[in-house]
Formats: C-alpha cells, sequence, structure tokens
C-alpha cells in the first residue's frame, strides 16, 4: 500500500522548477517556513536530498533530475482526470427543449437554429411558447432553456437577466395627443 504524501508533490514539481524556496513559497502562496517543512519532508519520503546547495544557489541531484521528468507527466495525468470531459457540439445528439415568448420566436429563434444547425447538426430542437404555467417543468427538467419575462426567479431555478424592454409610444406627427406629455390612460 502507498504511504506517501501525494499533497507533497505539487510543492516538489515546483521546488524542482524553481529551485528555489522563497520564490516556491511565493509561486505556491505558503510561508517559506511550509515550503522548507515540505522539503524536509520529500527529502525524507525521498531518501535523497533532492536540492543541495552549492553557493548562493541550490542544485538538483540526480535524484530529484529524474524525478522532475517523471513529475510533470505523472501530475499532469492526474490533473487530467479531474478536468470535465470536453464537449465537441458536432457530435452532441440531443435533444434541446426551449420555451420562449413570441418576441424570442421571432427575433431569436431563427438565429439559434442556424448556430445549431452549424455548430451541433445533431442536434435538435423543440420549442414551444412559454407559458407562466410551464415553470415546474424547468425544475423536473422537462425543459432545457426558458427566456422570459418576470420580475422574480424561483429559488430552484438558475435565471440570468439579459436585459429590459422599454415601452414606447409611437405617433403620426399631426396626432392630437403629439406633443404632449401622455399618462398611462392615453
Amino acid at each position: 500500500m502507498l504511504r506517501a504524501n501525494l499533497n507533497l508533490l505539487p510543492t516538489l514539481k515546483v521546488l524542482l522548477e524553481t529551485r528555489n524556496i522563497s520564490r516556491a513559497a511565493e509561486l505556491l502562496h505558503l510561508s517559506q517556513p511550509s515550503i522548507s517543512k515540505q522539503l524536509a519532508q520529500l527529502r525524507s519520503e525521498f531518501d535523497d536530498e533532492l536540492l543541495v546547495r552549492e553557493g548562493q544557489r541550490w542544485l538538483l541531484t540526480p535524484r530529484a533530475e529524474a524525478l522532475a521528468a517523471q513529475l510533470a507527466d505523472s501530475l499532469g495525468a492526474l490533473e487530467r482526470l479531474y478536468e470535465a470531459p470536453g464537449f465537441d457540439p458536432s457530435r452532441c445528439e440531443r435533444v434541446f427543449r426551449l420555451a420562449s415568448s413570441d418576441y424570442v420566436a421571432q427575433h431569436i429563434l431563427p438565429d439559434i437554429c442556424a448556430a445549431l444547425a452549424k455548430e451541433a447538426p445533431l442536434a435538435a430542437l423543440e420549442y414551444s411558447l412559454w407559458d407562466k404555467r410551464q415553470l415546474p417543468q424547468l425544475w423536473q427538467s422537462e425543459l432545457d432553456l426558458v427566456s422570459t419575462i418576470t420580475e422574480q426567479v424561483p429559488e430552484q431555478i438558475r435565471g440570468l437577466h439579459q436585459g429590459e424592454d422599454r415601452l414606447a409610444v409611437l405617433m403620426g406627427r399631426h396626432h392630437p395627443l403629439a406633443g404632449k406629455a401622455l399618462n398611462l390612460d392615453d
């Protein structure tokens, strides 16, 4: 069974790259005494000095030089284990369910469809006009995305404010109300 402290490996990598305890501490956002303590632990675990001082500089031992090459590959492989799997839209075969107002359907949906056809030709889009009664479908995963006007986004749903519309009144220059302050009744 492996009993090594794997948490020390990122410190070892930085120490071997910088060959400087102060610089390693700075890069790792740790104190210099903390890095010195970790170096002592690493020396014990590897049964090697790893870094030896020669005058004003630190040199790598032969064991440390061998470790440096292996360490970059090993830590890179470990980091890739935690990476989210890549999303390739050109291979996506999912059906996306979208609901929105008729305004979005007329003015924005054509652009969405064109982008989807170009970037994800195997994906499909199901569309319906938005109705407030569909709100529960969002947290039941029946809809993927809704574009709507709402004052408050329910707790179970993640929302993003995209902009605002302002009301405007347009009339001919010679209309009886032209040039007057208007109220809602007007």
